[in-house]
């Protein structure tokens, strides 16, 4: 059946009447409209309903499917996210033991430093002599731990 078109003196050989209807259904309506004209009046509101649900369903199947491929995509980052922060947390405690080693390294110089062998070993060797020496065993310390450790070592040829 073609759609109708009304006016002065046509009326369609079915009755109608004007709904305001929500923009988001609105689509949904025009299509129950076109399907409605394309069957005629001979065919059953129920044909209508069962193909309406029908394209219902097909609309869900693809709102499911676009969600589960968006679900896939979130797992992944998260996956990512994962593999992040456990290479992060086994660098923190890399860093965590190197740290640790340094500070046992600081402890034991501190240690060589304020042992009467090494007083008696210093003798007559200046201060800036000694710390070349000791250059190797302090490069793994930052610059302000060096700097103690020389005002140490001065203070300890100085007393001698």
């Amino acid at each position: 059946m073609p759609t109708p078109k009304g006016g002065r003196g046509k009326q369609a050989p079915y009755k109608t009447i004007q709904v305001r209807c929500p923009e988001p259904v609105k689509p949904l309506v025009a299509e129950l409209i076109r399907q409605f004209h394309e069957r005629g009046t001979a065919n059953s509101v129920d044909n209508l309903n069962t193909s309406l649900e029908q394209s219902q369903v097909l609309e869900l199947n693809q709102q499911i499917e676009t969600l589960r491929a968006r679900l896939e995509e979130v797992k992944a980052q998260r996956d990512e996210l994962d593999k992040q922060v456990n290479r992060l947390t086994a660098q923190a405690r890399d860093m965590d033991l190197m740290v640790q080693n340094q500070v046992l390294e600081i402890a034991d110089l501190k240690k060589a430093i304020d042992s009467s062998a090494l007083h008696n070993e210093v003798g007559n060797i200046d201060a800036s002599t000694l710390f070349n020496q000791l250059r190797p065993l302090l490069s793994r310390l930052n610059d302000r731990e060096r700097r103690v450790i020389q005002q140490k070592l001065e203070a300890v040829l100085v007393e001698k």
